[in-house]
């Protein structure tokens, strides 16, 4: 294969040779088929890029990135959906085959991670419609493991339930992730109940072979060292300082005057309070409340 890589320079001589050189290569393959163009869009591919972007926006401040994130989801909300449930594939205004469990698992932690960013209820009632789907359609009743393809799906010879990471995580590592965080959003032991019965399920598959189950022991990490940020205030100036410290742990909840409260222990501990505040819970146990960014800040560098 003819290349330059070792940067060859020989002159304007040999730089005019080489562009007609050039030129007739293209010519000659202008007249072959072209390559096919993958530009399919892919529901968990996507859900796991927005998760990353929300995430990082704030971190690294920058807005642009929140946007696209955004962007890119309402589009999987709207043209990848029908009801509660997702499509795995889009390509050129038609949606393709129902949704896999991976597309479910990383559309609901994409939406989560939108929910932090942004504060807005509605990717939590998303995330939480999309859970009903994965637990209706890809959950067994007496493992809560998840199969892959949908209990309705067509054409699957055999509906599989795998746990160990591929190039991409696997289902069952966003999905253990998401059932925590919604279960500290939302105060719903019952959320969490569920991922401890699928934790106890994966255990011995997860410690005898790590590396392939990072993901699982990732949610594990999450479940046992969660830190959870509930805060009050009407100027965000709270809000932007926990968002922007690199804590991989964490879960940023911002409760408003008249809005109903959820029974999680931060935001019950909040309640006692006179805005403006905040207070960090792990493990039930909750921080004095911190009234300005100097003190939270100061809370997180030493975490």
């Amino acid at each position: 294969m003819l290349n330059r890589l070792n940067g060859l320079q020989g002159g304007a001589e040999v730089e005019r040779r080489l562009a007609a050189c050039r030129a007739k290569l293209f010519a000659r393959r202008a007249g072959r088929v072209r390559p096919g163009l993958d530009d399919k869009v892919l529901a968990d591919w996507n859900g796991l890029l927005i998760g990353a972007l929300a995430r990082a926006s704030a971190i690294f401040d920058e807005p642009g990135w929140l946007a696209l994130a955004s962007g890119a989801f309402d589009f999987i909300a709207t043209q990848m959906s029908e009801g509660p449930r997702l499509r795995h594939a889009w390509r050129e205004g038609s949606a393709g085959a129902q949704a896999f469990a991976l597309d479910y698992a990383a559309m609901i932690r994409a939406a989560l991670a939108l929910h932090e960013a942004t504060q807005e209820a509605r990717y939590v009632d998303q995330a939480k419609s999309w859970a009903g789907a994965l637990i209706a359609f890809h959950t067994d009743a007496a493992t809560g493991m998840l199969y892959t393809a949908a209990a309705d799906a067509t054409g699957v010879p055999l509906r599989l339930a795998p746990a160990s990471d591929e190039a991409v995580p696997n289902a069952h590592g966003p999905w253990l992730h998401a059932l925590t965080q919604l279960g500290l959003l939302t105060g719903d032991t019952a959320w969490q109940a569920r991922a401890d019965a699928l934790f106890s399920q994966l255990a011995a598959d997860a410690l005898g072979q790590g590396l392939s189950h990072c993901s699982i022991l990732n949610a594990f990490d999450f479940r046992q060292r969660n830190v959870h940020v509930a805060i009050a205030e009407a100027d965000g100036a709270l809000l932007t300082e926990a968002l922007r410290h690199e804590l991989l742990n964490r879960v940023v909840e911002r409760v408003r005057p008249g809005e109903a409260a959820s029974a999680a222990p931060a935001v019950a501990a909040l309640a006692k309070l006179h805005m403006p505040a905040a207070v960090v819970c792990r493990n039930q146990a909750c921080s004095a409340p911190m009234r300005n960014p100097a003190e939270l800040r100061g809370f997180f560098l030493l975490k």
